[in-house]
């Protein structure tokens, strides 16, 4: 999908003058800004013309398509050059705007740069992060153009989902922001869609007596996933899945899902969950 933006829709200024920095260094080495995290959340409720997400960000998380890691610290030089400065992780760089407010970014690579879809920051090879969906994901991500004076591409709300997935394989002991944001999603996803679309996947059950929300968003999220996903990948979420709904009660993800739930049951969760898989064997 294409959207064309007005600067102010963007509804924060800091957020437009980093996108389009990012953008200008982007260019320069013949790559495209990747909006991940929640960030685009963010945007891509406001265009769908839902309500606003309970965990705001000041921070901005980015993804870059690189073949090699002399792109990168190039990408870093450039950055650097252009006002940005950078932060002890290897993979964060701050934006100082008006008044020295800083805007922090991340950005994660992903391509040819990956070893078995993961990434790792040289010389110790640490941080390491999965960008396992990252190529599919990107494939068919958002189009937003600001006022012709920048561009950017955002993954979309499904797509969001299933990174937030991997980045809760990642780092669940460390952080809850990523069951909270997939929870988040899962529970507001269909009626977010609903608003937008011309039509309801078939895969989507409209009975009456059985319909939950949170179901049904999951529903729609794998729908969408099963049209943009390798088969390889389909097939690696789907056992994912099914591990977690075998689990039961002991299963961690439903578990963090359920202590971020608003609307959502154990059991909505853990049906949720299945019928992610069962759409993805389709």
């Amino acid at each position: 999908m294409t959207y064309t933006l007005k600067r102010e829709e963007l509804g924060n200024g800091l957020l437009a003058s980093v996108l389009e920095a990012l953008a200008k260094a982007y260019k320069e080495i013949g790559a495209e800004v990747y909006v991940v995290g929640a960030a685009a959340r963010d945007l891509s409720l406001k265009l769908l013309g839902a309500g606003s997400a309970p965990r705001r960000t000041m921070d901005l998380d980015v993804a870059v398509l690189l073949e090699k890691w002399d792109e990168y610290e190039r990408l870093t030089e450039i950055l650097i050059k252009d006002g940005f400065v950078k932060a002890p992780e290897k993979q964060r760089f701050y934006y100082c705007g008006i008044e020295n407010v800083r805007y922090e970014v991340d950005i994660v690579p992903f391509g040819d740069i990956a070893q078995e879809e993961m990434v790792a920051w040289p010389p110790e090879g640490n941080p390491v992060m999965s960008v396992r969906c990252f190529a599919d994901v990107m494939k068919n991500a958002d189009e937003v153009s600001v006022e012709d004076r920048f561009d950017f591409r955002m993954a979309s709300l499904s797509g969001q989902w299933l990174i937030k997935l991997d980045a809760w394989c990642d780092r669940r002991l460390m952080t809850r922001k990523d069951a909270a944001d997939m929870q988040f999603i899962l529970e507001n996803a269909y009626i977010t869609l609903a608003l937008s679309s011309d039509s309801i996947p078939g895969t989507i059950s409209l009975d009456v007596s059985t319909f939950d929300q949170t179901v049904a968003g999951a529903e729609w999220i794998a729908s969408d996933l099963l049209n943009i996903l390798s088969e390889d990948h389909k097939v690696y979420y789907a056992d994912m899945l099914d591990n977690e709904v075998a689990q039961q009660e002991n299963s961690p993800l439903v578990n963090d899902l359920l202590d971020n739930a608003v609307i959502g049951t154990y059991d909505s969760i853990r049906r949720a969950l299945a019928r992610m898989s069962q759409i993805l064997r389709r």
